[in-house]
């Protein structure tokens, strides 16, 4: 899972899509972040051992909302900063069903 605020979500489809940020649709900047969720699921899968299955990108917006992934927890959660911007990254596991 990938949060980030959205002038971080806006420059990184500007670099995607080489243009500048106030000239993108929401529809493009929605595109970017479901791509860059894709990119880092991908290489985070490429290290893992264990057999794996990434889900379709899924893209939430606002500032009050509750993402729930039933059957899911928190593997482990990473917080990193972009110029001046955090942003952070989770990796969601499934729970053993017993």
């Amino acid at each position: 899972m990938l949060d980030l605020p959205e002038p971080l979500a806006r420059d990184a489809a500007a670099a995607m899509f080489g243009m500048e940020p106030d000239e993108l649709g929401d529809d493009e900047v929605l595109d970017a972040l479901g791509e860059l969720a894709n990119m880092i699921g991908g290489n985070v899968k490429g290290m893992l051992d264990a057999d794996c299955k990434l889900s379709l990108p899924t893209v939430a917006e606002g500032k009050d909302f509750r993402v729930c992934v039933p059957g899911s927890g928190v593997q482990t959660a990473l917080v990193f900063d972009c110029a001046g911007k955090p942003f952070q990254v989770q990796l969601l596991v499934r729970q053993d069903r017993t």
